[in-house]
């Protein structure tokens, strides 16, 4: 391979050597063989050029295409979001647990268990809009909360993993519920079980 690129660049120098030629044949062939070249080269420039337009052409024809409301929303996302305007305020709840299977007992030794959760919840929402939507139908919201507080035992909310289970299963109530965006966090200012 070494040996041949000497013997190329010979012959190159050759041609074109052949431009500067006192032969009249031999200037012509070196000016015939310089002008292929450039058109071979032209060539395939518009080769290339053609083959990747074309993809790019057929890639946007059998692109699906995109919704109006996701354009919207597209537009929307390019604007700046405050932290603030992705926060969505419950309120406070006061709900009953799941009961007791040792409610009687806890009674005999004189402790009295009201088995109730008084928590306050704040959700972060992934955009404005579910943060309004989720504003707007705060009574819905607070129906799929209490549905998801409803089925987790006493004991389980007494510890910090019950209660990252209870952040997790309200945001896949909430998100099921929701039309349209999600809840990405969920916090509990106020948390106390009795």
């Amino acid at each position: 391979m070494a040996k041949s690129l000497p013997n190329i660049k010979g012959m190159l120098q050759e041609i074109l050597g052949g431009l500067d030629s006192s032969d009249l044949g031999t200037k012509r062939m070196a000016r015939a063989f310089v002008l292929c070249l450039f058109g071979m080269g032209v060539v395939v420039a518009v080769a290339i050029y053609t083959v990747v337009d074309r993809q790019i052409a057929y890639r946007k024809s059998h692109a699906a295409p995109k919704p109006s409301h996701i354009e919207e929303s597209e537009e929307e996302q390019k604007k700046p979001v405050k932290p603030e305007d992705l926060i969505a305020q419950l309120g406070s709840f006061v709900v009953a647990l799941k009961p007791i299977k040792d409610q009687d007992q806890a009674v005999q030794v004189g402790k009295k268990i009201m088995n109730l959760a008084s928590l306050e919840v704040v959700f972060i929402c992934d955009s404005p809009d579910t943060r309004d939507y989720v504003q707007g139908n705060l009574v819905q919201v607070k129906d799929q909360v209490t549905e998801a507080l409803t089925t987790m035992e006493r004991q389980q909310l007494m510890t910090v993993e019950g209660k990252r289970n209870l952040g997790a299963k309200i945001i896949h109530v909430v998100n099921r519920w929701l039309p349209s965006g999600k809840i990405k966090r969920v916090y509990f200012p106020k948390f106390i079980v009795d």
